[in-house]
């Protein structure tokens, strides 16, 4: 058996890095059951670049099909919601996300006000706890 995270974890944009002004950008659908992994939870990596003004503030929501989308709750939520103004300029931030539930999709909701030149920022989503060990990768 394989040993390392890369033989555990499979990662996936989960949002595009951008710059990101006033409004809701959604991020992509990051599908759980990819290459028949059945992954239980995600971890969403925000890296944000340079921000000049606004709040920018990360939450998640899930789908069973990737087209109807909820918030996710408290209990299947971890470090959030992310909220990042100009003082976190060039950091990461992480938000979890625990499934287990009916849920197969997951993305990134981004939400930005008061912004006139916003900030770049952009999320990598990394699953885990598949069925698979090691990871299906194709």
């Amino acid at each position: 058996m394989p040993h390392g995270i890369y033989h555990r974890l499979l990662p996936a944009v989960a949002l595009a890095s951008a710059a990101q002004t006033t409004g809701v950008a959604n991020g992509a659908s990051v599908d759980l059951g990819k290459f028949g992994n059945d992954f239980e939870s995600a971890l969403f990596v925000i890296q944000a670049g340079t921000i000049t003004d606004g709040t920018h503030v990360a939450t998640l929501q899930d789908s069973p099909d990737g087209t109807t989308w909820t918030d996710v709750d408290a209990a299947h939520t971890q470090g959030g919601p992310v909220s990042l103004g100009s003082a976190q300029s060039n950091t990461v931030a992480a938000l979890g996300y625990l499934g287990g539930g009916p849920a197969r999709y997951v993305r990134l909701v981004l939400t930005t006000t008061g912004a006139t030149t916003g900030g770049v920022i952009g999320a990598v989503a990394v699953m885990a706890e598949g069925s698979n060990d090691p990871v299906h990768r194709s």
